[in-house]
């Protein structure tokens, strides 16, 4: 199952708000999908204000990039390498990777002065070559150059919430549900558990600081994470609370009473 989620950056973390099961047999979210799940949470939350919106390179296109700006949504996005732009004064397009030609080794960075056409919409450009040699072109409505790539780094938080959701804690992929309504329910109970796990990681770190752990010289972080930290104490509250009781019934008896 695919599943399009809309989520809020808090602290360093992706707290999810709104999600959609995708039955498309792609994977792939369309223009309608994303548009829904934010014109639910402009409804939901009237007196909160988007202050920018990333996502990842499978969510561009011209109808969508032009709903956006129509929409006064600042947005910073990844396009394929294969895009084509228009250049000013020019009636001729071109594969917006030729606009990055030098950025060849590993940690280049260039960053286009003036915006450029993308999919009908005037854009600015900065493009990254990243250690593991990919190329990233990233575009923006808005922010350009150096503004432009620390705002995209933002965007990793919804890629660490998903490891969370998956092999980190939350292990969704062994549930084997297969009916949309059902794996949307375990969603918004994973959501929950999600954020009970890092604001009470984010408390223990207040009344015990977490230890941490150097790469190099000078880089230092938590040798566990707020989620990590916070999910491990609520299991063990858990366990000791279970285990307190005195169950005179079979353990699946217990089960089906959970449910």
């Amino acid at each position: 199952m695919n599943i399009l989620m809309l989520a809020i950056v808090y602290k360093h973390v992706a707290i999810p708000i709104f999600w959609k099961l995708l039955d498309n047999g792609k994977g792939n979210s369309k223009k309608d999908d994303r548009i829904e799940l934010i014109e639910l949470f402009k409804a939901t939350f009237p007196d909160i204000t988007i202050v920018k919106l990333l996502a990842d390179r499978e969510f561009v296109g011209k109808d969508w990039f032009k709903w956006l700006n129509k929409n006064e949504l600042t947005f910073c996005i990844p396009i394929r390498k294969n895009n084509v732009v228009r250049r000013k004064g020019r009636k001729d397009t071109v594969p917006v990777e030729r606009l990055f030609g030098e950025v060849k080794c590993k940690g280049d960075v260039k960053h286009l002065s003036k915006a450029v056409e993308v999919c009908g919409q005037k854009l600015f450009l900065s493009a990254v070559r990243y250690e593991d040699g990919s190329l990233t072109i990233l575009a923006s409505n808005q922010f350009k150059g150096v503004d432009l790539l620390n705002e995209y780094k933002l965007r990793w938080q919804i890629e660490t919430l998903f490891s969370c959701f998956k092999s980190r804690g939350l292990d969704i992929e062994a549930s084997h549900l297969t009916l949309p309504e059902r794996m949307s329910k375990l969603v918004a109970v994973l959501s929950l558990a999600f954020a009970w796990a890092y604001v009470s990681g984010e408390w223990l770190n207040k009344q015990k600081p977490i230890e941490m752990k150097f790469k190099g010289k000078e880089k230092a972080c938590l040798a566990f994470s707020f989620f990590r930290v916070g999910l491990s104490h609520l299991a063990k509250a858990c366990m000791k609370i279970l285990s307190s009781f005195q169950f005179a019934f079979e353990p699946m008896a217990f089960i089906h009473l959970l449910r």
